[in-house]
Order: structure tokens, then C-alpha cells, then sequence
């Protein structure tokens, strides 16, 4: 990200809480003079988490490192935690130390910081690749800890897309509370729902596509509304999921019924794919090729490549011409 202000952990700690200096910035890169304001002690005490304010926009990323020289010769070192954070008071201190805190435990929390920041929104792949510099591999490998934890939803593995759980519940309560408050009305459909909340397409579609299943929301009339007294199993047993998720509509189910999706794109159960893992790595095969993957998994061929692709990344297969190795766990 080209920005000249960052937040950062430094050390050693400076010497008061608030404390200001100007200093010179050096990176691998970069030179540049900086001002600096201390916000105050990282856990531990031995560090400080900091504001930088540049002299010249350049590329920074979460976990770059950096250090700070003052003409009275002392020297700082650091690592970036929030490039382009807001400045001034467009936080409390007390969040902005707790963000900073969470930023600084690692890859998983900082994708659930910016997970919970983009809302209902959704992050993408793009917004944490301008935010840190991880490889493709090692950002799956966050979100699917993340999601094995409970803690987010994978809609989409390529190009990487998710939603925090936390986040989608408290959207399905809303949507609730507004089909109660408003009642019943033609033409009150996922577009509507989406742009009243400020919603990404993909994550009102899988709330009203949860609600659905859930037996919470009637869709057979055409139109959302809540279900009846009464009309449990009977209405949800009518509807048809796909005319409110058609990215998670099931085109082709596996035998755990845990894949869903179109021939264009789909999304994957992480507890599928643990177990999908544990199928190969159990098998005794050393190796597999497309058709024997496709009829193991009942996937349509599109999807076939795409999780085998994925599986290369994750290090569990490797292409070797038209089939693949099956690589030992680590």
C-alpha cells in the first residue's frame, strides 16, 4: 500500500506514553525523515506501539520492517502493523491499542482484524495482498484455520473471499427484524435486502440461503417473507434454495452433500476438504489421476481442477504430467 503514515510496533519502548520525535526512516528501499508519535506500551513493555508520518509516500505492508535513527543517535527498530491506519482521532486510543495488539499476534488475527472490518462487505483476496505481502498459500491457510475455528466463512477460495460468522448471524438478525417490521411485500427479494444493509451480493445471498434452511424465511410466494405459524416442514420442504443462493446452489452433491456451487465458482466445507485430505494421505495410493479424483469426489470436471489446484497449493498433491503425486503429511 503507497502511504505516508503507518502505525507500528517499535523498540525499545520510548520513554513516555504520547511521546513525540522526528527521526530518519530507512528501509530496504527507502530513506526518508519521519515524525513519530508513541502511543504507548506494547505487552510486554518492551515495546511501543507507534505512529509514522513520512516524508514521502512509499509501498509498506503489514510486517515490513523498518528502522528509525534520531540525531541524538538513538535507533528504533520496527515492524509495520496498520499501513494507512487512521490518523487522529478516528479511533479511541483504547480500540486503536487493542487493534494494534490483535495486528501483532499474527497472520490468522490480522486477516479476522480486517475480516471485521469489512463487514458485510466481505474481504477479498485483493484487500489483504495490498494489506501484507503473504503468498496466495499462506493466505488459504489462514482462512481455513480461521474458518476450522469457527471464527469466519470461505464463499470463495479463488479469488479468496470470506465473511466473518460473528458478522453473518448478526446480518440474519437483521434481516429478521426488518421482514417483521415491514411485513410482507411483493418484490422485497436479495437485491432490495442487500442494498438496504450495505450488503456484498454473495454474503446476502448465503444469510437469506441460511435463513431459508433454517426454516426462518419463506421464499415460495416469490417474495421473502417470515415463515408462518405453523408452516414449518411443510412451506421449507417447497423451497427452492437456488432462486436465493445461486453461488451456493448444490449442482452436484458429494456424498457429505458438504460442496456447492455452479460450474463458474463454488465453495468449500473446510471440514470437507479435512477429510478429503485424510481419504488421499489413508488411501495408500501414491498418486491419482483426474478421473480417478473426479469419481472419488462426484464433482463436476471444472471444480475437479480447482480443488486439485488448491490441494497443490495446500502442498498435498503435486502435478507430475496427467496425474498427480499424493504427498505425505508433514
Amino acid at each position: 500500500m503507497y502511504t505516508n503514515f503507518f502505525e507500528a510496533i517499535i523498540s525499545p519502548a520510548v520513554s513516555q506514553n504520547f511521546v513525540s520525535f522526528r527521526g530518519q526512516l530507512h528501509t530496504a528501499t527507502v530513506r526518508t525523515g519521519v515524525d513519530v508519535k508513541g502511543y504507548g506500551p506494547a505487552a510486554g513493555g518492551e515495546a511501543s506501539y507507534a505512529g509514522v508520518t513520512a516524508g514521502l509516500r512509499f509501498d509498506t505492508r503489514w510486517m515490513d520492517r523498518f528502522v528509525i535513527s534520531t540525531t541524538g543517535g538513538n535507533k528504533f527498530r520496527g515492524r509495520c502493523l496498520w499501513p494507512g491506519g487512521p490518523a487522529g482521532r478516528a479511533l479511541k486510543q483504547v480500540r486503536r491499542l487493542a487493534l494494534l495488539e490483535r495486528l501483532a499476534a499474527g497472520e490468522k488475527e490480522m486477516m479476522l482484524v480486517l475480516a471485521e472490518r469489512a463487514g458485510l462487505k466481505g474481504l477479498n483476496e485483493e484487500d489483504v495482498t495490498e494489506f501484507s505481502r503473504l503468498s496466495r498459500n499462506r493466505l488459504e491457510k489462514a482462512a481455513i484455520g480461521l474458518e476450522e475455528e469457527g471464527q469466519v466463512l470461505i464463499l470463495l477460495f479463488s479469488p479468496l473471499f470470506l465473511v466473518t460468522r460473528a458478522g453473518l448471524e448478526f446480518y440474519k438478525e437483521k434481516i429478521v427484524t426488518f421482514l417483521r417490521l415491514h411485513g410482507e411485500k411483493p418484490g422485497l427479494d436479495a437485491d432490495r435486502i442487500g442494498k438496504r444493509f450495505a450488503a456484498h451480493p454473495r454474503v446476502t445471498r448465503l444469510a437469506l440461503w441460511s435463513l431459508v434452511k433454517e426454516g426462518k424465511l419463506d421464499s415460495s410466494k416469490g417474495f421473502l417473507s417470515l415463515m408462518g405459524p405453523g408452516s414449518g416442514e411443510k412451506t421449507r420442504s417447497s423451497m427452492n434454495p437456488a432462486r436465493l443462493e445461486p453461488d451456493l446452489a448444490i449442482k452436484r452433491l458429494t456424498e457429505l452433500k458438504q460442496v456447492h456451487g455452479q460450474e463458474e465458482d463454488f465453495s468449500l466445507s473446510s471440514g470437507w476438504l479435512q477429510s478429503l485430505i485424510g481419504d488421499l494421505r489413508s488411501s495408500g495410493r501414491r498418486e491419482i489421476s483426474l478421473a480417478e479424483f473426479k469419481a472419488m469426489t462426484g464433482l463436476p470436471r471444472k471444480q475437479v481442477i480447482s480443488v486439485l489446484e488448491l490441494l497443490d497449493r495446500l502442498g498435498v498433491t503435486r502435478r507430475k504430467g496427467s496425474t498427480r503425486d499424493i504427498l505425505p503429511g508433514r
